[in-house]
């Protein structure tokens, strides 16, 4: 039995494996930028605010669809109520699927406002705003905590 001679192209080889290593790169580089939170949930992703005792916490990198939160945490006052206020459109790409504690009051006029009544007890106090975004694309939150503390940041809603 003879061997049938192989032709090979040594050019061509070498691009396939160039090719080849540059592939598994990139898939390496999105497996680390997904477990990062680039893509949704993680270090990179959450996101804190802080200013005049009140601190927002919020995913800046959010899945179309998928429930994500907000939160606010303030230390209370001698006020009786505390007021946090979002810009609507901020608000029409949102479906808010709950709030906890639940609000006393809600207002829309410009902006949709929040009233949650205090306690007695000092201390720190936290709000939960979860929301379900209802479109991707890139979004302005103005939020507004005390009246006297504007929080303005943007969320990324990938489809």
């Amino acid at each position: 039995m003879e061997n049938a001679p192989i032709d090979t192209d040594d050019d061509f080889q070498r691009r396939e494996s160039i090719a080849e290593k540059i592939g598994w790169l990139l898939m390496g580089c999105l497996a680390i930028a997904s477990l990062i939170g680039l893509f949704g949930e993680g270090p990179q992703s959450e996101k804190s605010l802080s200013k005049n005792g009140v601190s927002i916490t919020y995913n800046h990198f959010v899945r179309n669809r998928a429930e994500t939160s907000l939160e606010i945490v303030y230390h209370q006052s001698q006020s009786s109520r505390l007021t946090v206020a979002f810009n609507n459109d901020y608000l029409f790409n949102l479906e808010l699927k709950s709030i906890l504690p639940k609000p006393e009051i809600i207002a829309a006029d410009h902006q949709t406002i929040f009233v949650f009544p205090t306690d007695s007890r000092s201390g720190e106090k936290r709000i939960r705003f979860f929301f379900e975004p209802q479109s991707f694309g890139r979004y302005t939150a103005n939020i507004s905590v005390k009246e006297d503390t504007t929080f303005s940041f943007d969320q990324i809603i990938y489809p």
